[in-house]
């Protein structure tokens, strides 16, 4: 399993939800079926599990990975229309100033 360290712009860890989502899997196929014609579900090959595994956790890996870019560029999208906003607000306030300005004068 590839062990990668992922953090927040201000240096704190994200969990690593890759490693739950392993153990929440885990646990759902670990549960014995019932009628279950073999005898031990434990001779399965420890090669088979392993492979099993290294490619569920990289599809798993690979999913969180743009998931994490996905929220990234929402994020900076969201930085970039809330600077909009300020701006809007800000053209609208000095529009109203003008416009009182103008008011006067023409008085």
């Amino acid at each position: 399993m590839i062990g990668v360290n992922i953090s927040y712009e201000d240096g704190k860890k994200k969990p690593n939800t890759v490693r739950k989502t392993m153990e929440k899997l885990k646990s759902v196929f670990d549960k014995k079926k019932p009628n279950h014609h073999e005898e031990d579900s434990s001779q399965t090959s420890p090669y088979l599990t392993k492979a099993l595994n290294e490619d569920i956790s990289y599809e798993l890996f690979k999913i969180q990975q743009k998931l994490d870019q996905k929220n990234f560029i929402l994020q900076k999208q969201d930085d970039i229309r809330q600077g909009q906003e300020e701006k809007m607000k800000n053209l609208t306030e000095e529009s109203k100033e003008n416009y009182k300005k103008i008011k006067k004068i023409l008085n």
